[in-house]
């Protein structure tokens, strides 16, 4: 009798390690069998004229595309191509140019747009310009101090900054200013609106009796072939 007890508690006890053994078993099993839930890629849910035109589509206008989150990077392809000019902004809030009759737009986790642009009206476009503000053309006496104090300033249209655009309206070049006695460098610079400003470089200050030559090139962000290569000189006293 006492045998027999102990082999029924022995039962027993063998009996619940083999449950807990299966239950475990089952968990690990759970956990191998069930990957992660990846989310559903980010989506498009308006699409808008950034100057609130809604008959045309025109020929390197600025658009929005307004996502329900943020996508990530997104690339573009425009008519299949992948051109210089892409899309830009940050969180749901991206822009783009018409640059093509389509694009194709991808972002992660597998999102991707597809839209026609038409009709699509090319417009007249005009090569961008540029003209000296300070100094003035072929100006002489200029004061090598005030020089050092405000730079030289160029004026361009159209301007770099429109009011609501994301984008820029026109690009340009690293700018450079040659000097008569030989010194060639390239000035740091800002842009504001429709104005250029060189910064004076404590490495290459503006000499007294020196003609000075700045060069640029400005074109079209949407049509990099509209560009224009600009130069003046100016003389110090």
């Amino acid at each position: 009798m006492p045998y027999l007890r102990g082999s029924g508690v022995l039962c027993r006890v063998g009996a619940l390690a083999a449950i807990v053994a299966a239950s475990l078993l089952m968990a690990c099993q759970e956990d191998v069998d069930e990957p992660p839930v990846e989310p559903p890629p980010a989506q498009v849910i308006s699409v808008a004229h950034a100057r609130g035109n809604n008959e045309f589509y025109l020929a390197g206008e600025e658009m929005r595309l307004t996502f329900n989150r943020d996508p990530g990077p997104v690339e573009v392809l425009y008519g299949g191509r992948r051109l210089a000019v892409g899309v830009v902004g940050e969180g749901v809030e991206r822009a783009f140019l018409v640059l093509s009759l389509s694009a194709t737009f991808t972002w992660q986790g597998g999102g991707s747009f597809e839209m026609e642009f038409t009709p699509m009206i090319h417009g007249d476009a005009d090569y961008p310009s540029a003209w000296p503000l300070f100094p003035g053309w072929d100006a002489i006496r200029v004061s090598p101090t005030e020089l050092m104090d405000r730079g030289v300033t160029i004026g361009v249209s159209p301007p770099f900054e429109s009011k609501g655009a994301m984008i820029p309206r026109i690009r340009m070049s690293q700018p450079t200013i040659t000097a008569s006695d030989g010194r060639t460098w390239e000035p740091e610079f800002t842009t504001e609106l429709d104005e250029l400003t060189l910064l004076s470089d404590p490495d290459n200050p503006f000499l007294s009796g020196q003609t000075y030559v700045v060069r640029v090139d400005v074109w079209l962000t949407a049509l990099s072939s509209y560009l224009t290569p600009f130069e003046f000189e100016f003389t110090t006293e």
